[in-house]
């Protein structure tokens, strides 16, 4: 009896670690940016989420740009952008874009449920982004507008994946001026520069398309 008894407590335990893990696949699929791509229109997004979660307004871009779209839980954490391909009949999503929140004290939150299904998430550091790639990768130096956008990765893992990534500047005061020079501004800057390691700016912006 003993035995049986014993037998059965491990299943039971076997059976629940098991569901467990089932459920956080689950999740973690159903988070993942890419599988809003296969949304057809706002109607799909509304009977997805509930009309309460959706809304339609203007989504601004660098320098002044702007464009109307479609939000997932405008202005909190899981905020998603939607920018559609047949804006007027709002079908066809072109991509889907999250942000870190930004804080009154200057700081971002890196909250937001959203990932992409290649393993990029917001917060995530230059050094586990270039892990991720397998190889170093170049951004365009801060401080202006487009500053901080991924322009190559460099024929790396991450080059397969129809993502765009924006990263913040990561600076502090340990920054010299020379140093700031060599990431700043309208150049190409490496993953591997040494003011890069140092500062280990964060990814604060997900595109997928």
């Amino acid at each position: 009896m003993r035995i049986k008894l014993l037998t059965a407590a491990i299943l039971s335990v076997i059976f629940s670690v098991s569901c467990n893990n089932g459920n956080e696949t689950a999740n973690a699929n159903e988070n993942q940016l890419e599988g809003l791509l296969k949304i057809k229109n706002e109607a799909g997004l509304k009977e997805k989420f509930g009309n309460d979660h959706i809304s339609y307004d203007t989504i601004w871009g660098a320098e002044g740009s702007f464009t109307m779209g479609t939000y997932i839980d405008q202005g909190t954490d899981d905020e998603v952008e939607i920018y559609w391909e047949d804006s007027l009949n709002r079908s066809g999503i072109a991509s889907a874009s999250v942000h870190a929140q930004w804080q009154e004290n200057g700081d971002y939150k890196y909250n937001s449920k959203w990932i992409s299904a290649s393993g990029v998430k917001l917060g995530m550091t230059t050094d586990e982004l270039e892990k991720l790639n397998g190889k170093p990768f170049t951004f365009s130096g801060f401080g202006w507008d487009y500053g901080g956008g991924i322009m190559s990765w460099n024929d790396g893992k991450l080059e397969k994946f129809g993502i765009g990534v924006t990263l913040t500047d990561g600076m502090d005061d340990k920054v010299s001026d020379e140093e700031l020079n060599e990431i700043l501004g309208d150049q190409e800057v490496s993953s591997d520069n040494a003011v890069v390691k140092k500062t280990q700016p964060r990814v604060n912006a997900i595109s997928v398309y």
